[in-house]
């Protein structure tokens, strides 16, 4: 894996200004995903503002529930879309991306 990362970092075509543009890509797609979690964040901070928690201790530990939850959901829902993906593509070969695209589009 280090072997990889040094190869991938001296490649002629990974230049200096490939890490800052991969940070700035991630700051876009954050800012565009914004209005799909908004909704479950405003639900996430009602039901922390309607808590009555009698210590820092409980408060903790429903945020850690809740982050392990949302860990597990997410680990769980990759999991199936890499499943998915594989039997789209051993099914129908090289042109599973085209299928996926036009099955999205009519949805």
């Amino acid at each position: 894996m280090l072997n990889w990362v040094t190869e991938t970092l001296q490649a002629t075509s990974m230049g200096p200004a490939a890490l800052p543009l991969a940070f700035l890509l991630g700051l876009v797609s954050a800012v565009a995903s914004a209005c799909c979690t908004l909704p479950a964040m405003g639900m996430l901070v009602a039901y922390s503002g309607t808590r009555q928690d009698v210590d820092r201790r409980s408060s903790f530990a429903t945020a850690v529930w809740f982050l392990i939850g949302t860990t597990l959901a997410l680990m769980i829902i990759g999991f199936v879309v890499g499943l998915v993906g594989q039997a789209a593509q051993s099914f129908l070969g090289r042109y599973w991306k085209l299928f996926a695209g036009v099955v999205a589009v009519l949805l």
